[in-house]
């Protein structure tokens, strides 16, 4: 009787060992590191993507935008939901249509591919995929040392599609839309939300500076038309823009902003620091995030 109560205690602590065991790897499966779970599988394919030729090219890409300010006609399938999401939930739609969007180039020095991380969403299940305009201008326009051989989108679940082609390019705006080459098969997206009003919630899925896929929350704190510098920096531009409280940096460029269903209220954009100018050394008094409304992009789209 004791061999067997001492087999049977053996039994439920390696029983226990294994659990923990497992519940230890799911966690630390949890935690995706920045180059082996995102930059490294990214890099891969996006190689394989410059073999078989199917990313818009450089010199495409400056044909597409160029005439092309919008609208654009497209066929959005949204569906757009009022209910409140929780925070986990919300992330979760989120994340798995957002995604990794950068060009992929050769350098001077080395024949391994660089990447420059930004950020886009899908706004229709065929690819239709949101960024800034100055993410696809870094494309179109890297020169020099870099040279881009590929631009290309990573999903949240790992695949890296090649950019097929430019739909739209609004420098007035800072918005691009672009077509993602998804082999017809349908991806998840984000429906459009109407007008957010001031002190409405405000979430984002970004990457800034490679902490690929966080989240920040806020509320919107404004709504202003901004003087911005035209980007050949020959003038100024007026630009609707709204102000969020919810944390970006670089990287982040192009994410979604959304409300508490999940629905696009507005685009990353830029930052704009504030300065004491009553003070000699100017010290920073405030960092002011500013993003793209939605009823800017609804102006692009028929």
């Amino acid at each position: 009787m004791k061999r067997i109560t001492k087999l049977k205690l053996l039994a439920v602590y390696l029983l226990f060992c294994g659990l923990v065991t497992r519940g230890g790897e799911a966690a630390a499966q949890s935690y995706p590191n920045q180059w082996t779970d995102w930059e490294k599988p990214l890099i891969e394919q996006a190689d394989s993507i410059i073999k078989a030729g199917t990313s818009v090219s450089q010199e495409e890409a400056r044909e597409q935008a160029t005439p092309n300010v919008g609208p654009v006609k497209l066929s959005l399938h949204q569906k757009k939901s009022e209910k409140r999401l929780s925070t986990p939930d919300l992330y979760r739609k989120v994340s798995a249509a957002t995604v990794i969007l950068t060009d992929a180039c050769l350098c001077d020095n080395c024949d391994q591919l660089h990447i420059f991380p930004a950020t886009g969403y899908l706004i229709s299940p065929d690819g239709v995929c949101v960024t800034n305009y100055h993410v696809l201008n870094y494309f179109m326009n890297r020169d020099g040392h870099f040279k881009p051989q590929a631009f290309v989108a990573c999903m949240h679940d790992g695949r890296t599609l090649a950019v097929r082609k430019v739909l739209l390019a609004a420098p007035e705006y800072d918005l691009a839309i672009l077509q993602l080459d998804t082999s017809n098969e349908k991806l998840p997206f984000l429906s459009l939300a109407e007008e957010a009003e001031i002190g409405d919630d405000a979430f984002i899925v970004s990457h800034p500076q490679g902490m690929y896929y966080t989240l920040s929350q806020g509320i919107v704190t404004g709504k202003q038309n901004i003087g911005f510098p035209t980007f050949d920096g020959k003038s100024t531009i007026g630009r609707d823009v709204m102000t969020i409280s919810a944390d970006f940096a670089t990287g982040s460029s192009g994410a979604a902003i959304v409300n508490t269903a999940g629905n696009v209220i507005g685009t990353v954009s830029a930052t704009r620091t504030l300065f004491h100018t009553g003070l000699p050394d100017k010290p920073v008094q405030m960092v002011v995030k500013t993003a793209i409304p939605v009823a800017s992009l609804k102006k692009l789209i028929q």
